[in-house]
């Protein structure tokens, strides 16, 4: 299930998608996994919506991306790769609390959370900005499917 990236405020750069969309959809997903009473079918369904939510903010980030400026087009292969992780493991995390599977739900959180790590590690600071790509392939030119 996929729905819009919505949320508060305007998002305008790849910053302000990843502050204002990803962020607080990763906290409430990680509060109803780990510290939420409610019963699993309830929370579980907020973990599908929320999940949901995140999948179209997925969806939208190469559109910021394009625009991230300073980005060396030679690792967009590199920031594409950390991006279809993320997408696959969002929705191993949806399809796990769609059956009610709280421990497939928190294991593919996790995962969810390296996929963030590992793209940020590559991505920011000056020691990462300057790090050569991963992808022997060269830059990506067209957006993914």
């Amino acid at each position: 299930m996929l729905e819009a990236c919505a949320g508060d405020g305007t998002v305008r750069s790849l910053a302000e998608l990843m502050s204002r969309r990803f962020n607080p959809a990763l906290t409430r997903i990680s509060y109803t996994l780990h510290h939420d009473a409610r019963d699993t079918a309830t929370r579980m369904e907020d973990v599908v919506g929320t999940t949901a939510v995140l999948l179209g903010c997925v969806h939208e980030t190469p559109v910021h991306f394009a625009a991230f400026r300073g980005m060396d087009l030679r690792r967009s292969g590199d920031f594409y790769h950390f991006l279809e992780a993320l997408q696959t493991d969002v929705l191993a995390l949806q399809l796990a609390a769609t059956e009610l599977d709280d421990e497939a739900a928190r294991h593919w959180f996790e995962h969810a959370k390296q996929d963030c790590a590992a793209c940020h590690a590559r991505f920011r600071g000056a020691e990462a900005a300057s790090a050569p790509p991963l992808s022997p392939l060269g830059p990506v030119t067209a957006s993914p499917p």
